[in-house]
């Protein structure tokens, strides 16, 4: 079995399209939030951690998954997919820094 990657998503949206003040928006968050465990466990996907700089309307989300497949998978069902189209959201892979250390201990310098 292969290390799962981990991945960040940091999404912005502007003050018209929050949630906490526009009710269309409010239902798909909520939507999503009810749904994420399911949806998650099906891709095996999981939510390490989320914060929000509420004031500049974006939010920081880590998730580990088994394969990138995986992720982009989740990141497409319909229920994610719609609180993208709300939003400017940026994924990538990323890596702790203990990882980033043995990569680094581990390289072959040239």
């Amino acid at each position: 079995m292969t290390n799962p990657m981990n991945f960040m998503m940091i999404s912005k949206h502007t003050a018209e399209t929050c949630p906490a003040f526009n009710s269309k928006y409010q239902k798909m968050y909520l939507n999503y939030f009810e749904k994420a465990e399911a949806l998650s466990k099906k891709y095996g996907v999981k939510q390490v951690s989320m914060w929000t700089d509420h004031p500049m309307h974006t939010a920081y989300i880590t998730f580990e998954a088994p394969s990138f497949d995986s992720f982009m998978a989740f990141s497409m069902e319909p229920e994610v997919h719609a609180l993208l189209g709300g939003t400017c959201a940026r994924s990538f892979p990323v890596m702790s820094g203990q990882d980033v250390y043995t990569l680094i201990k581990q390289a072959k310098p040239v």
